[in-house]
């Protein structure tokens, strides 16, 4: 019968000698890949042109933001204009403003060939008073018309002001009535806000 050999256990780690050197070199080898890989990440971020414009340079970036908010600025300033043009090209004016440039009045009607007119004193840039003195001043204005709308025996007037030109100045021109029947007409100021002023009367064909 084999006699029994005893058994012996090996080591499983080195001596405490290697131990520094083994961790040493697996400290440097890691160090070397991870230094590879980021040279390489770089390499390849720099040789693809959708990475490098994913992110746009801000001195590219603020240049179009200013840019773009000047337009933006620009745009409004241009609709503000717009709309205060439009009030001042033609505009229908209340009888308070009639009152503040000198009031208004009228002479005796006069036949044309286009039917009857009647001749009205009234001056929008308020340096001379009509009826009543004036308290408003207006150097950019101008009388574009005085329209005239006949209602039976009432004729009512409406002044129309707009922007002084070469053709435009602040002294209104008549205003044309049309073909009107013979005899008495009452004379009525009638401004936008549909309130309305008797200022006299007129006699037609007499």
């Amino acid at each position: 019968m084999q006699a029994a050999v005893p058994w012996s256990r090996e080591p499983t780690q080195p001596a405490s000698a290697d131990r520094p050197l083994a961790a040493g070199s697996r400290r440097k080898a890691q160090g070397d890949a991870g230094l590879r890989g980021t040279i390489e990440a770089v390499l390849m971020s720099a040789s693809d042109p959708k990475r490098t414009s994913r992110r746009p340079s801000c001195r590219l970036v603020r240049p179009v933001y200013q840019e773009v908010r000047a337009m933006i600025r620009l745009a409004l300033l241009i609709a503000m204009l717009s709309v205060a043009s439009c009030s001042v090209v033609a505009d229908q004016r209340d009888w308070d403003f009639v009152q503040s440039v000198g009031g208004i009045a009228f002479d005796s009607p006069v036949q044309g060939s286009g039917g009857w007119i009647l001749p009205v004193q009234a001056d929008v840039s308020g340096i001379r008073p009509i009826t009543v003195k004036p308290t408003l001043l207006n150097s950019a204005l101008a009388c574009k018309s005085v329209e005239a709308s006949v209602d039976g025996r009432v004729i009512y007037l409406t002044l129309i002001t707009g922007v002084v030109s070469q053709r435009r100045t602040p002294i209104c021109p008549a205003a044309e009535l049309g073909w009107l029947d013979p005899g008495s007409y009452s004379v009525i100021y009638r401004g936008p806000d549909r309130n309305a002023v008797s200022i006299g009367e007129v006699v037609v064909g007499h």
